[in-house]
């Protein structure tokens, strides 16, 4: 609504809900044509107060056909892997996402409140050029381990921190934090080599 505020104004455009708020239409006034240019389409109930999420997400859709929010359904599938009843817990936040110049995502990196990236991704696309660059995401495009990843590897390490530390700075890192989920098996393997042999 705040988008379609700026952009038209808020006189200029207007929503109606048809079919118990299944449907709904957003009207944009056309000035040069001095008529009204409509975009209709359908949503679905959400799992908690029915009437309102289908309202919602009628009038979401139907600004998608005006172009506003297209962008989202270019988002890639973003899983966080870790313990269910952490996870519950935890806030997530987009630390910085940049697209192409068709208004797709081209870049995209998430982080967990301490500031930890928890997904990135770096999709390559037809408009390298266009799309704004990130070192961020360059540098952490690959998964991270879970929390209780994390503590697997404290675990196989058997209360030699020691150890631990000496073998991730060996695979150049200094945080358990930041190990990559292509370094995680070989870490696990080393650790355990190691711990044995003491």
């Amino acid at each position: 609504m705040d988008l379609l505020d700026e952009t038209v104004g808020a006189e200029n455009w207007q929503r109606h809900h048809g079919r118990d708020n299944a449907n709904c239409i957003v009207s944009i006034w056309d000035e040069t044509k001095k008529q009204w240019i409509m975009k209709e389409d359908t949503g679905t109930e959400s799992n908690t107060e029915k009437e309102k999420g289908l309202a919602a997400d009628s009038f979401k859709r139907a600004c998608v056909n005006w172009g506003i929010g297209r962008e989202l359904y270019s988002a890639p599938k973003i899983i966080v892997w870790g313990n269910p009843d952490e996870l519950k817990y935890k806030k997530f936040s987009v630390k910085s996402i940049s697209y192409t110049d068709t208004r797709e995502i081209a870049e995209l990196v998430i982080v967990d409140e301490n500031d930890i990236i928890v997904y990135g991704t770096n999709h390559s696309t037809n408009n390298k050029a266009t799309a704004k660059q990130s070192t961020t995401i360059k540098a952490t495009s690959e998964k991270l381990i879970s929390d209780a990843q994390r503590k697997r590897l404290f675990a196989i390490a058997n209360a030699q921190n020691d150890l631990l530390k000496q073998v991730i700075n060996k695979y150049g890192y200094d945080k358990t934090e930041h190990i990559k989920m292509s370094d995680y098996d070989k870490i696990c393997k080393e650790i355990e080599e190691k711990v044995n042999t003491i």
